[in-house]
């Protein structure tokens, strides 16, 4: 969940990007543990205890297609050097310039060109639009401005006191990017989702314009859900869908159309993906990745946005279906409480949380406590073990 945020300047950072085995489990154990974790997944499927209302019907089938935005189609080819060489595994990565993301979307510009991270904006900056910062290999990170000049009319006027918009989501659908972003204030649902696209990501191409779509999904407080914090996965027939939420009832999902990118016509209630039944619910910022004919629920649990107070800390679940519904890697079902944590805080790092996944990459933002508790961005390999994962440790 994003916050009002100050501008400032970069710092040089060195993160321990990969390490391939970090955190090795026993092979017996691992395999008992994803045998028992299908095998009441099946089961919850089939019994639905705690509600039909909002049981993922699974109507189009699971053929275990990889539709994830960031899958093959997307994956780095260029390792053979060259300014745009990815890191290996077993390398360091140090992150240099200006860092100070909030809410962290990563993507890239075709297979070979460079990186782009949106995340949420500074009031003091464009009027706190989204935020953009491009690197050529994941390592140099430079301002390379907003995507608006304002935060558009329609969102100040349906939610009033706007004062930045929040942890936007970075799609790309058949040559057009979708930017999705959210408007709300601190503590309040009245909170609306809209859609920004465009041609390109070079700044230098004539195609190059961000254009606003509008409201896509929105909350009000006579809703049980907040319409923030967007994420878009396809499931394994192509049909898109909007993963979103923070506090209240947890994280929600809706559907969604190509090629207007919004919701469908009379969507009905939102499904439900994960709620930790314990108040105030702090459990938000979802992202769903395909990988393996499993999809994986990535959360953010806790409290983000105080400095070294923060408390913020990464979660996962997987499921067979887009939909869910999500368990943890001991079997508890994440519309229950569950949520496997896979990072925290540690040394100077608080908060870890905001989170997107590339590729393999986890992307997030962090509080540092050697520089007065100021944000950062963190980029960390995901390890895939035995079909979950675990990212590298700080060196």
């Amino acid at each position: 969940m994003a916050r009002s945020i100050h501008s400032g300047a970069g710092v040089v950072l060195s993160l321990l990007l990969a390490a391939c085995g970090a955190l090795p489990d026993s092979g017996l154990e691992l395999e008992a543990t994803a045998e028992s974790t299908g095998a009441l997944e099946q089961a919850y499927k089939h019994k639905d205890k705690h509600g039909d209302k909002h049981k993922d019907k699974d109507k189009h089938g699971d053929k275990n297609k990889n539709k994830d935005k960031h899958g093959d189609k997307h994956k780095d080819e260029d390792k053979h050097g060259g300014k745009h060489k990815a890191p290996d595994c077993d390398e360091s990565l140090e992150l240099e310039g200006d860092l100070r993301t909030h809410d962290p979307s990563l993507t890239r510009h075709g297979k070979k060109g460079d990186y782009y991270v949106f995340s949420t904006g500074d009031p003091a900056v464009n009027g706190g639009t989204i935020q953009i910062r491009r690197s050529p290999n994941l390592r140099q990170w430079s301002f390379a401005g907003t995507v608006f000049n304002a935060i558009p009319a329609w969102v100040r006027e349906k939610v009033p006191g706007v004062e930045n918009l929040w942890a936007p989501e970075i799609y790309e659908h058949r040559g057009t990017y979708y930017l999705y972003y959210s408007g709300s204030t601190f503590g309040s649902n009245r909170s609306v989702i809209g859609l920004a696209t465009n041609k390109t990501l070079d700044p230098k191409s004539p195609q190059y314009e961000w254009v606003d779509q509008g409201l896509v999904f929105e909350s009000t407080p006579a809703n049980d859900f907040n319409a923030i914090d967007p994420a878009v996965v396809e499931d394994s027939t192509g049909t898109p869908w909007l993963a979103f939420g923070s506090f209240w009832s947890g994280i929600r999902m809706v559907q969604l159309e190509w090629p207007s990118g919004k919701v469908v016509a009379n969507p009905g209630e939102p499904l439900r993906l994960a709620d930790r039944f314990v108040p105030p619910n702090a459990i938000e910022a979802p992202y769903i990745v395909e990988r393996k004919g499993w999809y994986y629920l990535f959360v953010s649990l806790d409290f983000c946005c105080r400095g070294t107070g923060s408390t913020y800390k990464i979660a996962v679940g997987r499921s067979r279906n887009a939909t869910g519904p999500f368990f943890d890697r001991l079997g508890t079902p994440l519309q229950h409480g569950g949520g496997t944590v896979i990072l925290s805080e540690r040394d100077n790092m608080f908060g870890p949380g905001g989170q997107s996944v590339f590729e393999d990459y986890l992307v997030y933002h962090w509080y540092d406590a050697n520089a007065n508790g100021d944000f950062r961005l963190g980029i960390r390999r995901i390890d895939w073990e035995s079909g979950w994962p675990s990212v590298a440790e700080l060196d």
